[in-house]
């Protein structure tokens, strides 16, 4: 009895003291090399989709992001997939990675990865992302799917792809955190790297915990970006030229302008229709700094009129008088109401103005009519009605 007895006795004690220790999120099982580099890259630009979040098919469904969250989501998610590690840091500095037991309560994986996240979203911005990444050359080997472009405390957007002229396609997530469709664009963040003495932003690939990637850091877009003067479409054609495998054919170049024109009007309805809902919760109250400063547009309304004109000044270009009678239309139809528009209308979502013609904004914008103030009305935003401020501008 006593020899059956003994191995019995000591399964419950095993039993017992694995339910005791500490689990990780997932298992690493391989190390970030050249080679998961590419098959990470390749993923990005097949799978890493603007509908990740709201498929009910994906793993992430449902998942409620902002900039920075969509970044690190999509780095993790590979990571999870792969049993890679993945080197994430909170606020305060301390790792937020795979090694992780606070989730080991719950048993299914998915389930786990997608609280993991969750806090990893809680803990982090578009700062330690900053933090958690590194500089990278401007060419065709560094600047591919899967790096991200971080603008600290602002901005950031996932890389999914370099086409043949140098153009980028990027996807990003907004504030508030909300479970949304990312924000698809074919064109570049609507940012310049500016800081040259920590060199924070800008295009940057993930650290790995594996390596020290300080010798890789290049400051090369940095230097770029000074010999542009603060003009970031200046800049973005300087990335064009070192990117670009052919030149862009004009007609081709006045369709991704008017494009991105497009693209950021219709981000803006978004960024006001979610300022909109934001003060309905607080009534005549004013919004804080934080709340101003998440829901205002006032870079976004700047750049968009810098968009507009560099797409009015096509028409002084040399190869205009070749340029076919559609491009022609489609590039004149942005600014005068006479030609119908035929690429793009931007929803308002207001009930006496549902619909903006790129005309009518550009007006607004010209006549500064357009109000970046988000405690402003939607009316007031569009430049549709006149807006005295009332509350604190930060």
């Amino acid at each position: 009895m006593e020899h059956r007895d003994f191995p019995v006795k000591w399964l419950f004690a095993i039993l017992f003291l694995a339910l005791q220790l500490p689990a990780v999120v997932w298992t690493v099982k391989a190390d970030w090399d050249e080679s998961n580099e590419d098959a990470y890259s390749e993923w990005v630009s097949q799978y890493w989709t603007n509908d990740v979040f709201t498929n009910p098919e994906s793993q992430l469904f449902g998942l409620k992001t902002d900039c920075a969250d969509a970044s690190y989501a999509m780095r993790a998610f590979y990571a999870f997939q792969n049993g890679l590690p993945v080197d994430f840091h909170r606020y305060d500095g301390t790792r937020v990675d795979q090694s992780l037991s606070s989730f080991d309560h719950i048993a299914d994986p998915v389930a786990r990865f997608r609280s993991y996240l969750n806090y990893v979203f809680d803990v982090t911005d578009t700062r330690t992302l900053s933090r958690d990444t590194y500089p990278i050359d401007i060419s065709r080997e560094a600047v591919r799917a899967g790096i991200v472009y971080v603008s600290p405390g602002i901005h950031s957007y996932q890389i999914t792809g370099l086409d043949q002229y140098g153009v980028t396609q990027t996807l990003s997530s907004t504030v508030p955190r909300e479970q949304r469709l990312l924000f698809n664009h074919y064109g570049f963040p609507f940012y310049i790297p500016q800081d040259t003495k920590k060199y924070s932003d800008g295009f940057r690939a993930f650290i790995t915990s594996q390596q020290n990637n300080s010798q890789k850091k290049s400051l090369e877009q940095f230097k770029i970006g000074e010999s542009s003067a603060g003009d970031f479409i200046l800049y973005q054609e300087k990335l064009i030229q070192k990117l670009q495998l052919k030149v862009e054919p004009f007609e081709r170049h006045i369709s991704r302008i008017k494009g991105n024109l497009c693209f950021f009007s219709r981000e803006r309805t978004v960024l006001v229709a979610d300022a909109f809902v934001a003060k309905s919760k607080i009534g005549s109250s004013c919004f804080g700094a934080g709340a101003f400063d998440g829901y205002s547009t006032y870079i976004r309304d700047e750049k968009l009129k810098k968009y507009f004109v560099e797409l009015k000044n096509m028409t002084k270009s040399s190869n205009w008088s070749a340029t076919s009678q559609e491009s022609k239309k489609s590039l004149l139809s942005t600014f005068l109401m006479e030609i119908p528009d035929d690429d793009c209308t931007v929803e308002t979502s207001l009930p006496a103005k549902p619909f903006l013609r790129l005309a009518e904004i550009f007006k607004a914008l010209e006549d500064g009519k357009i109000v970046s103030d988000p405690n402003a009305n939607m009316l007031q935003r569009w430049g549709l009605e006149s807006y005295q401020p009332f509350c604190p501008i930060y």
